[in-house]
């Protein structure tokens, strides 16, 4: 045994390859299959305990051996001694082992944090690391592994991340004037996505840029072609308007991109993005995972978000754990992750705002008006809860074994196509277009280790202590026959918040862009204008 690690690199795009301290060890070197799998395993929890019950699900399935711990000891016991590693990386745990993260280097970490770098600054910086990750991501991930069920979820998730990388280099590429490079991103893109409509613009934009109109023309009936035959559906007014201006030989005006920040909540980074100039300040917290380099490409959700640009100065942030934040290694409280909202707040140089939350996005923005009261000029809260789960004195929430299947089954709702969501919100079942973006959506966010991850702390969240504390003037909106939550817990939410207001909304669907999205924005629109106008009236 090695008596101390300087370092541990790992390679796991393309076949599983590790480093140790400049030794080499392939797929098999690693002690046989299982070894090799709970390596990989931990890896993909790297800084997470991971109990033994959850590594023989994995790798195992419905046929574990019959003495499951003890043979899971013994591969520890092979992979340890193969890789000459003691005890220092790999630690014991009372139920299981934890993959420190200290003296590891993971080619998959270099990729987050090039697209991270990528998501700030001047175009030259962002394509040199465009270019960077998505050589360094076209293979797939653990490619070595190509039956193992567990593994094909995450493996979803980093291809569409390159996608994602490809589209942002072609956009990038159009920017500063190399229509080739982008043509040459774009296609790679449409190779892996033919559905993929920004990636068919970009092409589009390239080709008219490089005066060939005809294979401008040709690439958007490519991309009818391709939504129709996938989707049922035709391309959207953004795309369809760029046809439009390509076929009358007009220049085509590419629309501004919305920049994205970061803040930091002590090691935490966080993005974020400000849109829109109004009286107020207001940011908004979705119950679902994000990632705002994709968030504007859907016009459903988009045009809700524009709506709300509209009124007042928008704040979007990606949650720990998602998007192009940082991931989130441990279990926070709700404070720290309302701390977290706090952080963009400071950032964006918010000093008061309207705290705009849906379901638990909605809980996060009540603790923090409870615990910085200074700070929340307003509370909305959509179909939210106080708490996730049922308890003696609160009968309205999830009931834990419901909760412990939707946890069960977020690997399947991680590969679907969308056809899940419809069970939160049945207004989308005549919108395959938004189904599929949302399903793209949430692979791009999150990969599924780090959603169940969410989830789980989702499960801890009970803010009910808090609404007492809260001063801010709050409304709460729900939709009386929501297929998700009982509106019940808006209900509580509005008897327990001093002052609150209740606006109960016909409607089953459970975000509030989706469905009757109008009625929901013209409430806001008059609360926040109110709180504008008082805000003005107070002013010296």
């Amino acid at each position: 045994m090695r008596a101390v690690v300087e370092t541990v690199g790992v390679q796991m795009f393309g076949p599983l390859d590790v480093r140790v301290d400049g030794s080499r060890f392939g797929p098999r070197d690693l002690g046989g299959v299982k070894p090799k799998q709970l390596l990989e395993v931990l890896l993909l929890e790297r800084g997470r305990l991971v109990p033994k019950d959850r590594i023989a699900e994995l790798i195992w399935g419905e046929a574990p051996p019959q003495r499951v711990a003890a043979t899971i000891e013994t591969y520890m016991s092979v992979l340890r001694r193969r890789l000459g590693l003691g005890r220092e990386l790999i630690r014991t745990e009372p139920s299981g082992y934890r993959l420190m993260t200290d003296a590891l280097e993971l080619d998959v970490d270099r990729y987050e944090a090039l697209l991270q770098a990528a998501a700030t600054g001047a175009p030259a910086g962002r394509r040199r690391a465009l270019e960077t990750a998505t050589r360094l991501g076209q293979l797939d991930l653990l490619a070595d592994e190509p039956y193992a069920a567990w593994i094909v979820p995450t493996r979803e998730h980093y291809r569409e991340r390159q996608v994602q990388a490809l589209v942002d280099l072609a956009e990038c590429c159009n920017e500063l004037g190399d229509h080739r490079a982008a043509l040459a991103a774009a296609e790679r893109a449409v190779a892996l996505d033919p559905t993929r409509e920004r990636a068919h613009r970009a092409a589009m934009l390239a080709h008219r840029a490089l005066g060939d109109r005809d294979g401008a023309l040709r690439c958007y009936e490519r991309c009818r072609t391709a939504l129709a035959d996938e989707l049922g559906i035709v391309p959207t007014h953004e795309t369809a308007a760029l046809h439009a201006v390509i076929v009358r030989d007009d220049e085509p005006v590419d629309p501004p991109r919305i920049p994205i920040a970061y803040a930091r909540n002590g090691s935490i980074r966080l993005a974020y993005q400000v849109v829109g100039d109004g009286p107020l300040d207001l940011v908004f917290s979705p119950s679902h995972v994000s990632n705002l380099g994709a968030t504007w490409d859907d016009p459903t959700y988009a045009d809700f978000l524009r709506s709300l640009a509209s009124m007042a100065r928008l704040i979007l942030f990606d949650k720990r754990g998602t998007g192009l934040s940082d991931p989130a290694l441990d279990f926070p409280t709700t404070r720290e992750r309302s701390e977290d909202l706090l952080a963009v707040l400071d950032a964006a140089g918010s000093e008061r705002a309207v705290l705009f939350g849906v379901c638990a996005g909605g809980a996060l923005c009540a603790q923090l008006a409870a615990n910085h009261p200074d700070r929340a000029a307003g509370l909305i809260l959509h179909n939210s809860m106080a708490r996730t789960l049922t308890d003696a004195d609160y009968p309205w929430g999830l009931q834990p074994e419901h909760y412990a299947r939707l946890l069960d089954g977020l690997d399947e709702a991680w590969m679907g196509n969308g056809d899940r969501l419809v069970r939160r919100n049945p207004g989308l079942a005549g919108n395959p277009g938004y189904r599929d973006w949302f399903a793209r959506y949430v692979r791009l966010a999150s990969n599924p280790w780090m959603a169940r991850r969410l989830a789980e702390m989702n499960a801890d969240l009970d803010v009910r202590a808090a609404l007492a504390e809260i001063r801010a003037p709050t409304l709460v909106i729900c939709r009386t026959e929501d297929a998700w939550l009982s509106p019940e817990n808006s209900r509580y939410l509005a008897g327990e918040i001093e002052g609150a207001r209740l606006v109960e909304l016909p409607g089953v669907d459970h975000d509030p862009w989706v469905g009757d999205s109008e009625t929901v924005l013209a409430v806001v629109e008059r609360f926040v204008g109110t709180l504008a106008g008082a805000t003005a009236a107070s002013a010296p």
